[in-house]
């Protein structure tokens, strides 16, 4: 059981870190505060090349946004159908991180 929630931990953890990569995409200009984002450098640019021709428009930066939401809601339904991890603090943790990251996309939407 401790190594299944490992596993949904890691599944957990992808999906804010994914969502994170797309803030940064929308906004590249944002900040993230030491210790913030689990992925390093090389990692979150390597996740941006993938997803970024999924978001980014060059023909309409309007569309951007749209792209991006529809991303980011493809996160949640993710997030939705994960199974539940046990430990509550584990639980808790990527809870408040993916609100976070969450609020942040939507704060930057707004820009």
């Amino acid at each position: 059981p401790a190594q299944d929630d490992l596993e949904i931990e890691k599944s957990y953890q992808a999906l804010i870190d994914h969502l994170t990569v797309i803030i940064k995409i929308v906004n590249p200009q944002v900040q993230f505060e030491d210790g913030q984002i689990a992925l390093g450098p090389a990692e979150q640019l390597s996740l941006g090349l993938k997803i970024k021709g999924n978001i980014i428009d060059k023909d309409n930066p309007d569309k951007t946004f749209e792209n991006a939401l529809k991303e980011v809601s493809k996160i949640q339904d993710k997030w939705c159908k994960l199974n539940p991890i046990a430990d509550s603090s584990i639980k808790e943790k990527l809870w408040k991180n993916y609100k976070h990251f969450l609020k942040m996309f939507l704060k930057e939407s707004k820009m």
